[in-house]
């Protein structure tokens, strides 16, 4: 039989915490999944101009696609600090 001390001292022992991530790993997720992204640009645009979509639309679409991403990444980054000559 189990004393109490014993199941508490086995739940305590299963929980763990999660390693933090590195700045390191974070970085090469990002330059594999930018790899990836840019190597399926060609296909893309061989696609989109396989149904007719003229340079002028697909930019524009390009653009729009990516400003939720720019717009990101702009709210998260610290504001600059104004130079004083």
């Amino acid at each position: 039989m189990r004393r109490q001390s014993d199941a508490r001292q086995s739940t305590h022992s299963m929980t763990t915490t999660p390693a933090p991530s590195s700045p390191v790993s974070t970085g090469i997720v990002l330059a594999i999944a930018g790899a990836i992204a840019f190597s399926g640009k060609g296909v893309i645009i061989k696609l989109a101009y396989r149904y007719g979509v003229d340079a002028a639309t697909f930019i524009m679409l390009r653009m729009l696609f990516a400003l939720p991403f720019f717009w990101a990444g702009g709210r998260s980054a610290a504001p600059v600090p104004a130079r004083n000559p």
